[in-house]
């Protein structure tokens, strides 16, 4: 069985996850929802979340080559865009389509999610197309910065 649930903002302190993992029964997949993707720090240390799917970041809407965003929103510097591995859990923090001012993206496409999940195992296939290039920044970016924040 999969069950699917959401935390309000964390950004204005009403996520009320002790809520949320009162009415997540234990058995079965689930994935949490939550819009701030540092949030996968305190929903991983609960054991009880397979994914936590999320955005905000708009992946920084600017990523200078070999470098990264140079700036990123409160709650979404440490999952800026990608999936990571956060203990047991795997968080998916994806670009979105929309955009904050100053309204521009540079190197960092639109993207919307489109995936296969199962518990325990993800099989994440984007939808969005990347250029190899893009694709190369973006694992070289991930390596050095999620990477090495997800394992350590």
């Amino acid at each position: 069985m999969l069950h699917v649930a959401g935390v309000d903002d964390v950004w204005e302190r009403q996520d009320r996850l002790d809520l949320v993992l009162k009415a997540t029964p234990e058995a079965g997949a689930a994935i949490l929802l939550a819009h701030e993707p540092d949030f996968a720090d305190v929903s991983a240390a609960t054991r009880r979340f397979d994914l936590q799917i999320s955005g905000h970041s708009h992946g920084g809407q600017v990523i200078i080559p070999l470098r990264g965003p140079p700036l990123l929103p409160r709650y979404a510097k440490k999952y800026p865009m990608g999936l990571c591995q956060v203990g047991s859990m795997m968080q998916y923090t994806n670009r979105g389509v929309g955009m904050v001012p100053p309204r521009v993206r540079f190197n960092c496409r639109s993207a919307y999610f489109g995936g296969t999940y199962t518990a325990r195992n993800t099989q994440y296939a984007p939808r969005n197309k990347h250029t190899l290039r893009e694709r190369k920044e973006r694992r070289k970016w991930a390596n050095s910065t999620c990477g090495q924040e997800a394992r350590g």
